[in-house]
């Protein structure tokens, strides 16, 4: 890991409370960092969130305005559990996060479906 990169995952780990790496933390960012595929499983409030979290955060080219990063969720709560930690962790980094739930795609589908077709 680079230097930058375990700068980037200490500081927000102390800015947000963690006085050290949880497990799940010290074994879960460096693979993600490294694009591996990792699965992951842990007891409740060990920073799961936060793992995978961290790990899309560092992996943003801040300098790109476009979606980079997709997390899915199974359920609404969590999603907007989700989506209140990436916010969190990103405040310094000036990130956009824009969760969608079935409700928002069951209005938004249709309206970037017939816009698309529209402009073809």
């Amino acid at each position: 890991m680079h230097m930058v990169q375990l700068s980037f995952t200490l500081f927000i780990l102390m800015v947000t409370g963690f006085e050290r790496p949880s497990a799940i933390q010290q074994r879960a960012i460096m693979p993600v960092l490294k694009d591996r595929d990792v699965i992951a499983q842990a007891q409740s409030g060990t920073g799961k969130t936060a793992t995978f979290s961290i790990s899309v955060l560092q992996k943003i080219d801040h300098s790109q305005n476009k979606c980079q990063a997709l997390i899915l969720a199974p359920t609404r709560e969590l999603a907007q559990q989700i989506t209140k930690v990436v916010l969190a962790l990103g405040d310094y980094l000036n990130i956009t996060v824009c969760p969608l739930c079935r409700s928002t795609l069951m209005n938004l589908v249709p309206r970037l479906y017939w816009r698309n077709r529209c402009t073809r």
